[in-house]
Parts: structure tokens; C-alpha cells; sequence
């Protein structure tokens, strides 16, 4: 009998207490099941051996209660004891290591035994404000790098885009809207720049943050790092990756292994943390607040960055061994926060498209000119690629398969959303050849700029033509634009008021 079957007959016939018991205990039986317990030939996607030698990096790297195991889909999964997030970061990063730069291995659930959290509250936006107050912006664009990191060569543009378009299309004065790009865009001074405007901020205010550069992969907390101009490295990320690869598979390598783990961890924290991103975004007093995250892995930050609302129910959901911290069980906490699928366009406009389940299955990487990940060895330069012929990218006879009245509520309201350009373990893909930006923020500005300002609609548009150009002209490819807002789902915020 399956866990959620029993657990709904057992409450059904009134002993509850005793399925929670009885579900606790299987969970632990479970949680203890190692690499050969949980192996599941057909199922597995990392081989049996990979699995058991991270779970030995695992314990030489300094997490001596941590372990590996296999989900029920076959992916790893990160089990045992953690004492707080520094160790989680160790273990996954590990797994990475071993596995490569993608994620798609490895399980987002955060281990059930971890000893320490971190709870962040977060301003709830009003609904019924009248006052009308100041527009600020914040736009932060890397495109090249201290470090050596490959170059964003869209990264400037892009928030040049986004600056013409809010001051056109929404009614931003230029001395409200503040770039940061470059050299300029150091750690410190994007910190600054979100204390200044988090400081500066009221309810009666809207705010647009927007910012494009290199994201990292995501930990099992969903967490994502932005990297600044300045990230500090002591190794050369472009061959990472390729070394680590090419070391020993026995334990005469796991040295060579952890010395790698440890210096990209220390590289990760010299970034700017999610953390710093999500006191910024959760904090911000502000009714009308608008965030646009257009790097890799950004859509990992989603369940993370809308959790925080559920406050003592995600401490006691944790204490009970009740969990999951992936993204959508972080989004079931909070009520709300739910990701926005509603469209105006039919479904038969998405016929075509190939989607991250489809392409995960052939387990072939995705080809593309460029993209905003980390690390170097996601990109593979030698993509297929169409000409630069409008009919390839601007999708206007998409227009024919909209519905007469849009499955969302067009009316303008005051709200908290956050826009991401991918989903959680997918990359932001830019081929300046096809356009001068990134895919989708070309198409979030050309939505704006038809929408008179209005978010909903633009992202509406981004989302279902960034699906299709990414599909359409790059091999094994999939990217897919997320939306969550507080406090209703899919709420339409119009920055042009």
C-alpha cells in the first residue's frame, strides 16, 4: 500500500494518530536504506559504485553522519544527520561534483534530520491602497567576469532593455532607475544597492528588481547563488568540472575530489547567497513589488523565497519529520505562493514545444550558443542554431490561439511577484546572433511594451515564446518561465500606475 493511500485510510477509519506513527516509521526506515538498499537497477540514474563513493566523499569531507541513498524515482538523495545548512552544502555539493554540473541526479529534498533552521518572515502586501507613491528600480547586469567565468554577452543589454521600457512603457522617471553593471557590480555595491532601496521603500511605493548574470546550481533548500562581478575563485571554473571528472574513481582520488568540493563551496559563499536575495525580496515594505530573476536556476529560488509566510508551520512540519523542502511542499505551506500556469493563450499554442520531462528521459545535454550557468562545461558551443529570420523568434501568429477573455484576472492589483526565466534546474539561454538580449527578457520588455506596463501579460507572452524558441532552434533544450506572487496567485500588477 502506498504511504499517501494509508495515511487517507487510516484517517478516514480514525486513527490518525496512529498513521503518523506508523508513517514516521516508515519514513525512518526508509531514511536509513543506503546505496544497495535503495538500488533499483532500471531505475537508477546514477551508477550503484558513483553512489557509495560519494557517500564515502561525503564523510571524509566533514559531514561523518551523511550519506546518499535512492529515491523512488531513482535519483540520489542526501540522507542521515545534518547540523545545519554549511554541512548540506558539502554533501550536495559532492554529489555534484561527482555526478556533473546538472542537477537533474540528484533529488531537491532537503534531508529530514537537520538540526538547525532558519526562519525569515516576509512583508505581506495590502490589496487596497489608493495612495499613489514614488517608482523605483533596481537593474543589476553582469556580463563579464573577475574570475574568468565565461561572459553574459547579453548582460548589459538586457537591463538597458528593461530600463527603456520601464521608463516608456511604465512611467519611471530615469533618476529613479539605478544600473548597476560590470566592474560596477560587486559584491558590495549590490548589497549596498539592496539596503538603500529596501531602506528607501514604503507601501505606497512600486518597486521593479531585476538583475542578469550567472546563477549556480541550486541546493536542496532550493537556494541558488547570483554571482557578482568580484566572486572570488581559486580555481579556473571553465575546466572544474573536467578535472574532477578525469580524477580517480577510487579512494586515491577522494582527496583530489574534496579539495574541489571545498573550493567551490568557498567560491559559492564569496557570491551573493540567496540568502541576501531573499531578506531583500521578503522584506521590502513595499505594495507594488516586482522581481525579475534572469539567470540559471532561478526558478529554484521560487518555493524557497515563498516559504517564509508559513512561519511556526514550517518549524513544526520540519520538528514532525512531516517534510520535503522542495519547492512545492514550501509553496503548500504558505497558502498561497502557488506557481501561475493560467493563460491567456489555448493549449494547442504549446503543440511542439518539448518539455524538461521528455528531454530528461534521452538524458542528452542541451546544446546551446550560451546560457547564464556557472559553469562552463553546461555550455556546448557547437549548437544548432536557425538564422536570425523574424519568423524564428518574434511568434506573432502565436496571437491566432489567445482565448477572447485571458484565464486570469486582468484587473490590476497591488502584490509581491517574483519572475524567474527558467524553472529550477533549467538555464537562461541568449544567442546574440537571434537577438540583442536574453531570450526571455526580449520578450518580457516586448510584452510590457504591448500590455501598457501590465506584468501579468507580459510575462504571459515571455513565457509561452521563451518556451518556443528555446524548443524550436536549440538541440535537447527546454526552458520555462515561472511566476509566483503573494498575496493571491497570478496577480496582475500594472507598474505604468
Amino acid at each position: 500500500m502506498g504511504l499517501a493511500l494509508l495515511l487517507g485510510y487510516l484517517s478516514l477509519t480514525g486513527c490518525a494518530t496512529t498513521g503518523a506513527k506508523m508513517a514516521l516509521s516508515i519514513a525512518k526506515e526508509d531514511e536509513a536504506k543506503s546505496c544497495e538498499a535503495s538500488y533499483v537497477a532500471d531505475m537508477a540514474k546514477v551508477k550503484l559504485e558513483d553512489c557509495d563513493r560519494i557517500t564515502r566523499l561525503i564523510k571524509k569531507a566533514g559531514v561523518p553522519e551523511g550519506f546518499v541513498g535512492y529515491d523512488n524515482s531513482g535519483r540520489l538523495i542526501l540522507k542521515g544527520t545534518y547540523a545545519n545548512e554549511d554541512q548540506i552544502d558539502l554533501a550536495y555539493m559532492t554529489a555534484l561534483t561527482v555526478v556533473g554540473t546538472s542537477s537533474m541526479e540528484i533529488s531537491p529534498i532537503t534531508p529530514r534530520d537537520l538540526q538547525e533552521i532558519r526562519l525569515v518572515q516576509s512583508y505581506v502586501p495590502q490589496k487596497n491602497l489608493s495612495v499613489k507613491g514614488e517608482k523605483y528600480a533596481l537593474l543589476i547586469g553582469v556580463s563579464k567576469f573577475q574570475g574568468g567565468f565565461s561572459e553574459i554577452q547579453t548582460a548589459v543589454k538586457d537591463i538597458e532593455s528593461v530600463k527603456d521600457t520601464l521608463i516608456k512603457s511604465g512611467g519611471f522617471k530615469n533618476s529613479n532607475i539605478v544600473l548597476i553593471k560590470d566592474e560596477q557590480a560587486t559584491k558590495y555595491n549590490i548589497l549596498t544597492a539592496l539596503r538603500e532601496l529596501k531602506a528607501k521603500a514604503t507601501p505606497d511605493d512600486s518597486v521593479v528588481f531585476y538583475i542578469s548574470t550567472h546563477g549556480t546550481p541550486p541546493n536542496t533548500f532550493g537556494k541558488m547563488g547570483i554571482i557578482p562581478y568580484d566572486l572570488k575563485t581559486e580555481l579556473n571554473h571553465e575546466n572544474m568540472q573536467a578535472i574532477a571528472d578525469k580524477i580517480s574513481k577510487d579512494e586515491s582520488g577522494d582527496d583530489a575530489i574534496i579539495k574541489i568540493v571545498k573550493q567551490r563551496v568557498t567560491t559559492l559563499k564569496t557570491a551573493v547567497s540567496f540568502d541576501d536575495i531573499q531578506d531583500f525580496i521578503t522584506g521590502i515594505k513595499t505594495d507594488k513589488f516586482v522581481a525579475v530573476l534572469d539567470t540559471c536556476y532561478s526558478g529554484s529560488a521560487l518555493g524557497a523565497l515563498s516559504y517564509p509566510v508559513g512561519g511556526s508551520q514550517y518549524a513544526t512540519r520540519e520538528q514532525d519529520y512531516v517534510q520535503s523542502l522542495n519547492a512545492a511542499n514550501k509553496r503548500e505551506l504558505v497558502g498561497s505562493g502557488k506557481i501561475c500556469t493560467n493563460s491567456s493563450y489555448s493549449d494547442s499554442s504549446l503543440l511542439g514545444i518539448k518539455t524538461k520531462d521528455q528531454l530528461s528521459a534521452n538524458q542528452k545535454k542541451c546544446a546551446s550558443k550560451g546560457s547564464k550557468g556557472l559553469y562552463a562545461s553546461d555550455n556546448v558551443t557547437t549548437a544548432r542554431t536557425k538564422s536570425a529570420t523574424g519568423e524564428h523568434y518574434n511568434y506573432e501568429m502565436l496571437e491566432k490561439f489567445k482565448t477572447a477573455f485571458g484565464n486570469y484576472d486582468v484587473q490590476a492589483k497591488h502584490g509581491k511577484i517574483i519572475i524567474t526565466a527558467t524553472s529550477g534546474d533549467e538555464k537562461s539561454q541568449f544567442n546574440s546572433d537571434l537577438v540583442p538580449t536574453s531570450y526571455f527578457t526580449y520578450y518580457l520588455t516586448k510584452g510590457l511594451q504591448s500590455s501598457h506596463g501590465q506584468i501579468y501579460p507580459a510575462f504571459d507572452y515571455a513565457r509561452i515564446r521563451t518556451r518556443k524558441v528555446v524548443s524550436e532552434n536549440l538541440e535537447n533544450c527546454s526552458q520555462t518561465p515561472e511566476m509566483i506572487s503573494a498575496p493571491d496567485a497570478c496577480i496582475n500588477v500594472d507598474i505604468s500606475k
